[in-house]
């Protein structure tokens, strides 16, 4: 008997009835979902900004509810913004992120703050809220 038998970790496919091995299935799927929806929204709250980080400002010229986080209870929004950052043409981008309800009022249509956005990859743009425009 080798190792993994006599611990039971392994078992025996056939034994287990085809109703359970399809719950284990479903499970493990659910939970692979889950892992990859959480560090999907992970990744849209932090995206990363390969290199040097070119910074300007962004003006809100929209903003939708697109649903909540788990467990934070921070609003999950959708953003169009106008990015302008110095030396380069002003564009929009939308861009999805969860903001803590403090900061809210910082993302209102009309509003301006401090962005960061990657160099090689112009929509990929990262919102600063502990910062004010100088």
């Amino acid at each position: 008997m080798d190792a993994a038998h006599a611990l039971g970790i392994l078992h025996d496919l056939a034994a287990i009835p085809l109703r359970e091995r399809i719950g284990y299935l479903i499970g493990i799927a659910v939970m692979i979902g889950a892992a990859v929806g959480a560090i999907r929204r992970w990744m849209q709250r932090n995206p990363t900004i390969r290199g040097d980080a070119l910074t300007g400002t962004a003006q809100v010229l929209s903003m939708k509810r697109a649903g909540w986080l788990d467990n934070d209870h921070r609003p999950y929004l959708r953003l169009k913004l106008g990015v302008q950052v110095p030396g380069q043409e002003p564009y929009e981008v939308t861009v999805q992120r969860s903001v803590d309800s403090v900061y809210l009022s910082r993302v209102q249509p009309g509003a301006t703050l401090p962005v960061q956005v990657d160099p090689v990859n112009p929509q990929i743009v990262r919102l600063i809220f502990d910062q004010s425009i100088a």
